[in-house]
């Protein structure tokens, strides 16, 4: 029996975390032999669509409008419009794969007699925080949280409600087979990342500057989505004198050159991420990787990841995952690849269709 299919609805604002796993299931899904298509439903006009286009994919469009009081009109036709598609969903599990796209599902269902089977997919830990989501979550659909934080973050929030967990993906054709040979002398440090204040970077500046002997240079891959934070990145920099060690190269377009002129990775971030695709992106190109302690999960244990807390940590972190060896590309496939996420979202439709978590 064929598996059901996969719509991932994203109202895709820009092309991020969720929005990269939804490509990637998408890749698999194309090419996998077995594996349950994957229909991405995005406005016409977005990031993601433009990259699904760009690979190929398919793309139903769809409008998920900004929830403001102001865009009343336009918040209505988008809930009918999104009924109508449910109505057409049939078998298939519909995954709310953003916050917005999960507030018009949840929305859009109840007027529903035929239901179907509706997965509520979250990739951090802010949301949890919200009202709104606890009670849509309470009522509308499987949860399936990204990572343990995450899970952990949700169960604390919505309490009996069931939330089942799956891993962030890495294809199996993003493995490299390059050795990695660390440069003689201090190690050169890569950070991808979004400019925005949740990714840590200003902070890192002060921590870098705070053990100078431990690290020769640091690229900061990072788009200018937020000008005044990368104003005042550029000008802390330039206040420590570390502007001939510390590189702003904005947004690149291949990770592999990028990855390989690093000898370590840093995930920085303060905020309350799941699993950072960065991470699975530099163990996959045969990297180690230090993060933030609030990064930290267990999830990556017995890999080259360590965790710090302070500039006082952050030396050690770096000599720890430079002396490891890199991540086996068997057990990345094992805790990463496509099919253990494609299992946990249809098991999760499943549980949603046998136990009437549909409207509540």
């Amino acid at each position: 029996m064929a598996e059901p299919e996969i719509w991932l609805l994203d109202h895709a604002p820009i092309l991020g975390g969720a929005e990269r796993f939804a490509l990637r299931l998408a890749r698999h899904a194309a090419t996998a032999s077995g594996a349950p298509q994957v229909r991405l439903v995005c406005p016409e006009q977005s990031p993601l669509a433009d990259a699904a286009r760009a690979l190929g994919f398919p793309v139903t469009a769809h409008r998920f409008p900004d929830l403001s009081p102001r865009a009343g009109p336009a918040v209505v036709r988008a809930v009918l419009a999104t009924r109508a598609l449910l109505r057409r969903a049939g078998a298939a599990a519909v995954v709310a794969n953003t916050s917005r796209a999960q507030a018009y599902v949840s929305v859009a269902v109840l007027a529903l007699r035929r239901r179907p089977a509706i997965v509520q997919l979250v990739h951090e830990q802010e949301t949890a925080a919200r009202p709104t989501a606890r009670l849509m979550f309470r009522r509308v659909g499987a949860v399936v949280a990204i990572g343990s934080n995450v899970a952990h973050a949700y169960r604390e929030a919505v309490g009996a409600v069931p939330i089942s967990q799956i891993n962030n993906v890495i294809g199996p054709d993003e493995l490299s087979d390059v050795v990695r040979r660390p440069a003689p002398g201090p190690p050169r440090l890569g950070v991808v990342a979004r400019m925005i204040p949740e990714k840590g970077i200003l902070e890192l500046i002060g921590e870098l500057f705070a053990g100078p002997a431990h690290w020769s240079t640091v690229q900061i891959a990072a788009p200018a989505q937020d000008p005044s934070y990368e104003t005042s990145v550029r000008q802390r920099v330039e206040e420590l004198g570390l502007a001939d060690r510390v590189e702003l190269v904005g947004e690149i377009t291949r990770l592999s050159d990028f990855f390989g002129e690093v000898d370590a990775v840093l995930v920085p971030s303060i905020g309350g991420e799941g699993q950072p695709g960065v991470i699975l992106e530099a163990l996959a190109h045969g990297l180690p990787v230090v993060v933030r302690q609030p990064v930290w999960s267990p999830d990556y244990t017995g890999l080259p990841v360590r965790s710090y807390r302070d500039a006082g940590d952050l030396p050690g972190a770096i000599s720890h995952v430079l002396a490891a060896p890199p991540a086996p590309h068997h057990e990345l496939t094992a805790r990463f690849g496509p099919e253990q996420a494609i299992a946990g979202i249809l098991a999760a439709a499943k549980a949603a269709r046998r136990d009437g978590r549909i409207s509540g």
